[in-house]
């Protein structure tokens, strides 16, 4: 009896002990990719899989009207592979787990495909040879965006309460995934928006002090014009001409060789 208790208390230890760790790695990948969800993706599919001791599992986008295939895990049934692929984008539907989950924003487990009146990929179902399903839903601020799913082949083995729980957990953490990269993105852009801003005024004030400081010349002027302009606008040249109401006159440039 002891040596039983010990040996369900080690396998509990151990399965907690993947669970940390595969969140872990998540949470590295997530803050060492802050422009590129991608790499979460992967490794949440891979991490998911082995710890809910899945045969396959995907991650889903929505984006309001159809499923997307975001990351799969490695198959090493390339015909599977294929036609799992093959199958999106698709509409969130309750003919298939994912749709079901993102529509409901519940998790959705499927003992049995063949045995489920509402799924309708019986195509995909008979290729992959899939039998039981489960689904979590990705939410951010309430609104769906996508789903991860477990997928198990031949034979009917129902996931369990804590493999759900644990789902839901990197379900939570591909939200956090995707809503810091387009945070990161947001600041970067409104990093460069103020940058230029700042340049084009100090491009400006620079001109306006050349101004008071030249009176009697306006060749510094043209030529910091120039300057100024080649550098905002990002080019290789810049020239300046001017137009006495019938002919253009060549007055200032930078980046022209001599």
């Amino acid at each position: 009896r002891l040596f039983k208790e010990l040996e369900v208390r080690n396998r509990d230890l151990t399965q907690t002990l993947e669970q940390q760790t595969a969140t872990s790695e998540i949470l590295r990948v997530i803050s060492g990719s802050p422009t590129d969800v991608q790499p979460v993706f992967d490794t949440i599919v891979e991490r998911a899989r082995r710890v809910c001791e899945a045969d396959s599992a995907s991650l889903l986008t929505y984006d309001g009207a159809l499923v997307h295939m975001g990351a799969m895990s490695d198959q090493t049934n390339r015909e599977q592979a294929h036609a799992l692929h093959a199958a999106y984008p698709m509409p969130a539907t309750r003919g298939h787990a994912s749709g079901r989950a993102i529509l409901t924003g519940h998790a959705v487990s499927i003992p049995d495909v063949r045995e489920d009146q509402e799924y309708a990929l019986a195509d995909l179902r008979d290729t992959v040879g899939l039998r039981t399903l489960l689904s979590v839903p990705m939410i951010r601020s309430g609104q769906p965006i996508g789903a991860i799913t477990m997928q198990r082949w031949g034979t009917p083995r129902p996931f369990s309460a804590k493999q759900v729980a644990l789902l839901e957990t990197f379900a939570e953490q591909a939200v956090i995934a995707i809503e810091n990269t387009r945070l990161f993105k947001e600041l970067e852009v409104r990093n460069r928006d103020l940058t230029v801003t700042l340049e084009q005024q100090t491009a400006t004030s620079e001109i306006l002090r050349v101004i008071s400081s030249s009176p009697t010349d306006v060749q510094p002027v043209f030529d910091t014009i120039a300057l100024s302009t080649k550098r905002l606008c990002d080019a290789e040249f810049c020239h300046i001409f001017r137009f006495d109401g019938k002919l253009l006159h060549f007055v200032g440039h930078h980046g022209l060789p001599s």
